[in-house]
């Protein structure tokens, strides 16, 4: 794909806390807001000193959304900079690379085919009885069939006396987003005692597309999310941005015991990476 130029008016930042969430206090994980981040003073944290109570760390998380008809390639993030003396700011992802599994049961099975859906797209694959195969085959379908970068399957098989599961591992692309969970739409499969697939989730694919699990209060540690200084120079690693994709940032403000008050503190965030059209 030709490089594109990627207009950074088009990235929309917006609030966490369900879609109707306009303040700043609440965007502690969640579903995004439907509402934009404000300019001014608080619009993210509150006044610390405010209360006459200093907070050593507290947590806000906000969601990042690409507005742009392209694809952003090896997104990145990092905090550009931030007021001197104030509170110091880390930003925060949850990623991981999603994982999910089939398994078929069945007495025997002779022939046919499963059709599938997975966020909308249908894909069909063909039964063979070398187990190898019959995952290759999955894995072409998915790719073919839902543009994926790429895809893992390796199946196996179980003999749990009566019946034989046929269990199928699907490793998603590495562009660190999360999936729908695979439907069962159709069969054709052949054979006898074939039960209706089970899908389960092994692992939610993340930052991309996930919705952010919400925290109890702000000083509650977000679970599983990695927290790290960032600049410029090393910024944190997002994925493949794709058009209309979005993922959550989490914001740790960390606040020294022996902190003066400074109005305005704040700091400047940043997106970056290549911008490609889409054709």
């Amino acid at each position: 794909m030709p490089a594109g130029i990627f207009d950074a008016s088009k990235v929309s930042f917006v609030y966490s806390g369900g879609g109707s969430n306009i303040f700043p206090e609440k965007s502690l994980g969640g579903s995004p807001s439907a509402f934009p981040i404000q300019l001014g003073l608080n619009n993210l944290f509150d006044d610390s000193f405010s209360s006459g109570i200093l907070r050593q760390n507290d947590y806000c998380c906000f969601y990042v959304f690409n507005d742009n008809d392209s694809t952003y390639r090896d997104a990145v993030i990092w905090v550009e900079s931030q007021t001197d003396g104030g509170a110091d700011i880390q930003l925060g992802l949850r990623t991981a690379v999603e994982k999910q599994k089939i398994i078929i049961e069945a007495i025997a099975v002779t022939g046919g085919s499963l059709t599938m859906d997975v966020g909308g797209c249908e894909f069909t694959f063909s039964y063979s009885s070398d187990i190898t195969v019959w995952a290759s085959n999955l894995k072409s379908a998915l790719i073919t069939s839902c543009s994926l970068t790429n895809a893992d399957v390796v199946g196996s098989t179980f003999d749990s006396g009566p019946t034989e599961l046929f269990i199928f591992e699907i490793t998603f692309d590495t562009t660190n987003s999360a999936y729908d969970l695979i439907e069962f739409v159709s069969s054709t499969l052949t054979g006898s005692g074939i039960l209706t697939p089970a899908i389960q989730r092994i692992v939610a694919g993340g930052p991309i597309n996930e919705i952010a699990a919400a925290i109890g209060n702000k000083n509650t540690i977000p679970a599983g999310v990695s927290f790290g200084l960032t600049n410029r120079s090393m910024p944190t690693s997002v994925g493949t941005l794709k058009s209309n994709e979005g993922f959550p940032v989490w914001v740790k403000r960390t606040i020294p015991t022996d902190a003066v008050k400074t109005t305005p503190d704040g700091f400047i965030f940043k997106i970056g990476g290549i911008g490609v059209i889409n054709i």
